[in-house]
């Protein structure tokens, strides 16, 4: 990580892929044996802007705002419940823009044999289906690349694991701005080593989880 100069106050803006990140927190707390916490988002933006102007070396990083992508389906209890989360308690937080963009049935799998799909159980007869988010990632890459050329922000925080962002990035990078990387654990080395500086949201854990009253 190249040397900044201190006492700068600079813009910082957050991006967020909300599954990826749900599912590698989920992935960290079986791997530690944790119990099951959640992440309060009413702080946890603002202590993502105070760990990036740490590392760059900021005295007073300024809070440029929260884009918050995810999806959903009508079909699923759990992710509409999520919807209706999102819109009563992110929706109004300072800064938050919300995208949520609609799940998509997924290809079902097939026999290795006959080739054929497998739409039910074959043991109780329930049908099965995939769902897949379409868009999330491209949706956020465009995002995080027009804010950058805007000269909307001077340092990205990227709250996700997502290989596939690693060509917005470096968008980004060629821009002049910072992209940092948060998530649970570094994530894949491609995109680590495309960022210029990671946060461990795990080690944030004591200031940032949700507690009741």
């Amino acid at each position: 990580m190249p040397d900044v100069p201190a006492d700068r106050n600079e813009r910082v803006m957050v991006f967020v892929d909300f599954w990826n990140l749900a599912l590698t927190q989920n992935e960290e707390i079986r791997k530690r044996r944790d119990r099951p916490w959640r992440i309060d988002w009413t702080r946890f933006p603002n202590w993502l802007v105070a760990r990036a102007g740490e590392l760059a070396s900021v005295s007073e990083p300024r809070y440029a705002g929260t884009k918050f992508y995810s999806s959903v389906s009508a079909s699923s209890r759990m992710t509409m419940r999520h919807k209706t989360w999102v819109e009563k308690i992110l929706r109004p937080l300072p800064g938050f823009e919300i995208v949520m963009k609609e799940q998509k049935p997924r290809s079902p799998k097939r026999c290795r044999n006959c080739n054929r799909p497998i739409n039910r159980c074959p043991h109780c007869s329930t049908p099965i289906t995939r769902m897949v988010e379409k868009g999330v990632d491209t949706a956020l890459g465009i995002s995080m690349i027009r804010h950058a050329y805007r000269d909307d922000f001077d340092i990205a925080v990227l709250v996700t694991s997502d290989t596939d962002l690693v060509p917005a990035v470096e968008a980004a990078n060629d821009t002049g701005r910072k992209v940092v990387q948060a998530g649970f654990g570094f994530g894949s080395a491609d995109l680590t080593q495309a960022c210029w500086a990671s946060i461990d949201v795990y080690e944030g854990r004591g200031e940032i989880e949700f507690r009741r009253g």
